[in-house]
């Protein structure tokens, strides 16, 4: 797994609580679960649907023309595993931070640069997260027109 080093939290992290975290969950990307360009969809599809049981990821969505999906983790408020959010704390969140290890975390969660008056996520938007994502929109796409609420 190639895994982005990204920028480890500081003190910064600690004085804010969480601030960013608190306001919308970061981005996984095809790589945070060793899925490559050549994976077979079969496997992508299983692994991303037991991501999704095992509450791990959420689909999200950027809507455009029309809607490109990617993984985050879930938010405290999500009401199922598919779930185009404005907001909310991420699960992995509590009051002494972030409850995975840092090499675990998802990349877009690495990739935010703590800094005194805001984070620097360095390009690693939703709509970045969806151009990682795109090579396998359709079997996001497939997962949402068939998932079982």
């Amino acid at each position: 797994m190639t895994t982005i080093c990204g920028f480890k939290p500081t003190n910064i992290c600690k004085e804010c609580k969480g601030k960013c975290c608190k306001e919308l969950p970061g981005s996984w990307y095809p790589e945070d679960f060793s899925i490559k360009p050549n994976s077979p969809p079969d496997v992508v599809r299983a692994r991303i649907i037991s991501l999704l049981k095992d509450k791990q990821a959420t689909i999200d969505w950027w809507e455009n023309d029309y809607p490109d999906y990617f993984l985050r983790p879930p938010a405290v408020n999500d009401r199922s595993p598919i779930e185009g959010s404005w907001g909310g704390a991420c699960i992995f969140l509590n009051e002494d931070g972030c409850t995975r290890p840092f090499k675990l975390r998802p990349t877009g969660c690495r990739m935010l640069q703590p800094l005194k008056d805001k984070c620097n996520a360095h390009g690693y938007t939703k709509r970045h997260s969806c151009d990682a994502w795109a090579s396998y929109n359709d079997i996001l796409k497939s997962i949402v027109r068939n998932w079982e609420y």
